[in-house]
């Protein structure tokens, strides 16, 4: 699909999602935090908005939110914490405030903070350790003093530190993992010792280490990932080793590993993300890890093949793909494509996720398919078409999963239907049309989906609506688009709506977190209101777990953390063992059908190795419709030694939350909770607590309003703040 310069793509499909924002210039930076994206680069205009090269973007919406520091020239590097937006770029202002090339925004409003280091060049690249700011660039000066593309700033502060490694040339990568800061760029020497473009300097000191991998071109990216440092650019040769601009390093012995995707010599390799056990490239290549991939492309951790993740299969062409919908090991795709897997397929085709072929499933739609959702055994269908699964059916329709034939559903819209979602005995639809089901309705609708008859629901927008989505766990209907007024009120692109016919929203689930008992883990939760809920099935899925002796083996991003975390305590653990990410049923806990009051549950999953483990909630109806929660983790027998605040959840909440921290010495710690104005409006601990466990505590925002706050945890002369958003 077109996308200009910013995509999202299924993590699992590798297809770009619906959402587009479409900025008018180069994207440098991606940063995310809590439910915020944080986007910089060369843009003027972005998500629809006038935004100078800097944005935030709500991720369950897409949509640009009002936050906008407007800034004079480009940005390149973006690193969060708490309620700071760090940023580095080409700029000299932010807003109308002087700030040379770094600055702090305030998350909340957008305005620069106080913290003011002024570079006298460009700052490429952010790192974010511990109290400190490291930063890369093309600068020699930082806060007056004398600091050659490499620096430490003081992250409350801006006093630039006494760290100062000294390099060549310009530096565009940096990564810190534990005690060592990794930079990549142009130089050739640090500290006055040969290093050519990749270098390992001591995160305290300033100190080169011996680390030296003598890379014969430009280091463009690096992570950090477990033991390993992957390392991306436009070398051929690093470490003595022949690797065409990707490679990996142990960071222990500092040798370049096995591991080898080998794109064509000529590539370049610019930006790199771990997850899991997947390696995600992004560049200028057009075959990696044995396949063909154009530019982007997922690598196997261990293997560094080509997984079968290809969100751009082809160079050029014409066939698109617009909607994609699951059901068990089933992909529907919808689009204007007229052969898919293997087979002559119409529009609309259902592929076997095992072997990618087409089944025999063949509605054969006229025209274009932009919009598929599932529920049960029905397959709903939204486009331009005028005859699908053998009927006449105008831009909407509902199709068999079995045969692919139309059902007798047919609610007859005049003109395009672009979005779909299901709720229960409702059907959501979005478009251009201004009919639909017998009734006037302006490009949204419900449907009743037994009779394909639109219901009373009519937020009548008086513009177009490009997003719809469903939070069955509050009850509510997430509408975007370029409307400014819809259901009858003021409420320009974007609005939470609730719809009192649909009976299947109100089961509304308020709260719902995981507390250590031992080795046991306890679920609490708390529903509003149900209607017609059969019950609770509880998931679990096994993050990571530990085990004796060993050096440390890390699942992804979840567990580096706390692995690294009990490294320091000798008593603890220090194998972590990554398992596969599949959900399993543990247990059930009855409903309570149709209750208008609140009602509370909890479920023990006892007997639990230590690690740390995600669960959630499979809410279950009458009608075996289901939904999820989202989900909530929680660590079994692990004991930190470390200063550590970890994000609350849920984030968003409503009206509770639960906040975990861990210490590095047994002391006195205070932790408060502010408003975005700054004013405590809550104290919830203050007093001596010990080392080597997980605290947890609940915070109640009952009494307060809906807003962004801020949980401040106060140890000795350290602190972290962490950002919650309260959302009633």
């Amino acid at each position: 699909q077109p996308r200009n310069n910013l995509a999202a793509l299924d993590a699992s499909t590798g297809s770009a999602t619906s959402w587009n924002p479409n900025p008018n210039g180069q994207i440098y930076a991606l940063a995310v935090s809590d439910s915020v994206l944080y986007v910089g680069g060369g843009f003027t205009t972005i998500g629809g908005q006038t935004r100078n090269a800097l944005a935030a973007f709500d991720t369950s919406t897409g949509n640009a939110t009002n936050w906008d520091p407007n800034l004079d020239s480009d940005v390149y590097a973006i690193s969060v914490s708490g309620s700071a937006v760090y940023i580095g770029g080409a700029f000299t202002t932010v807003g109308i405030l002087d700030r040379s090339y770094v600055a702090a925004v305030d998350a909340s409003t957008g305005i620069a903070t106080s913290w003011d280091p002024s570079a006298d060049n460009s700052v490429n690249a952010l790192a974010l350790s511990g109290s400190s700011i490291y930063l890369g660039g093309g600068f020699t000066s930082v806060g007056g003093q004398t600091r050659r593309r490499l620096a430490a700033v003081d992250a409350s502060t801006g006093n630039v530190t006494a760290w100062n490694p000294d390099a060549s040339g310009t530096v565009d990568a940096l990564a810190v993992s534990g005690s060592t800061a990794y930079a990549g760029g142009v130089f050739t020497s640090v500290g006055g010792q040969p290093r050519n473009r990749i270098a390992a300097i001591d995160a305290a000191t300033g100190e080169l280490t011996s680390w030296d991998p003598n890379s014969n071109n430009e280091v463009e990216t690096i992570v950090v990932s477990a033991s390993t440092v992957y390392v991306g650019g436009a070398f051929t040769t690093i470490d003595g080793q022949t690797r065409n601009a990707l490679a990996a390093f142990d960071t222990s012995t500092g040798n370049a590993t096995s591991w080898n995707p080998n794109p064509p010599a000529g590539s370049t390799v610019s930006d790199l993300a771990v997850l899991d056990s997947i390696v995600y490239v992004s560049g200028s290549f057009n075959s990696i890890g044995g396949q063909t991939r154009y530019h982007l492309a997922a690598i196997d951790a261990a293997t560094g093949s080509a997984t079968d993740w290809n969100p751009a299969p082809l160079a050029g062409g014409s066939q698109f793909y617009y909607a994609l919908a699951t059901s068990d090991s089933t992909l529907y795709v919808g689009g204007n494509f007229t052969t898919l897997g293997g087979q002559t397929r119409n529009r609309i085709a259902e592929l076997d996720t095992s072997t990618g072929n087409a089944t025999g499933w063949n509605p054969n739609a006229d025209g274009n398919v932009n919009a598929i959702t599932v529920s049960g055994s029905t397959v709903y269908a939204g486009g331009g078409f005028t005859n699908i699964g053998g009927e006449t059916r105008n831009v909407i329709a509902a199709l068999n999963a079995s045969t692919g034939n139309a059902t007798s559903w047919n609610p007859g819209a005049d003109v395009n239907v672009s979005g779909l979602a299901v709720s229960g005995s409702t059907v959501y639809a979005i478009g251009n049309f201004t009919s639909i089901g017998g009734q006037p309705r302006a490009g949204i609708a419900a449907i009743d989906a037994s009779t394909g008859n639109a219901t009373s629901w009519n937020p009548n927008p008086d513009e177009q609506v490009y997003t719809l989505a469903l939070d069955f766990t509050n009850a509510r209907v997430y509408v975007g688009g370029i409307f400014q007024n819809i259901l009858n009120e003021y409420s320009p692109y974007l609005v939470a709506m609730t719809n009192p016919d649909d009976a299947t929203l109100p089961v509304t689930l308020v709260s719902f977190f995981a507390i250590t008992k031992g080795m046991s883990a306890e679920l609490r939760w708390r529903t509003e209101t149900e209607a017609g809920n059969y019950g609770f099935e509880i998931e679990r899925r096994t993050v990571w777990m530990m085990e004796t002796g060993g050096w440390m083996v890390e699942d992804g991003n979840e567990s580096k953390q706390y692995a690294r975390h009990s490294s320091l305590d000798t008593h603890h653990p220090k194998h972590v063992t990554p398992h596969s990410t599949q959900w399993t049923a543990v247990g059930f806990v009855q409903g309570s059908g149709t209750s208008s009051s609140p009602r509370e549950y909890s479920f023990l999953d006892q007997n639990l190795s230590s690690g740390r483990y995600a669960y959630r909630l499979k809410q279950i109806d009458h009608s075996g419709a289901f939904t999820y929660s989202h989900a909530a983790e929680v660590e079994i027998g692990i004991a930190p030694l470390e200063l550590a605040l970890a994000h609350s959840y849920p984030n968003p909440f409503n009206p509770t939350t639960t906040i975990e921290f861990t210490l590095p010495a047994d002391g006195r710690v205070v932790l408060s909770v502010f408003d975005a104005l700054g004013r405590r409006v809550a104290r919830l601990l203050d007093e001596a607590r010990p080392a080597g466990i997980l605290h947890q505590v609940v915070f109640d925002a009952s009494e307060l309003p809906s807003g962004v706050y801020f949980a401040r945890l106060r140890f000795g002369n350290q602190q972290i703040v962490r950002r919650m958003l309260l959302a009633k």
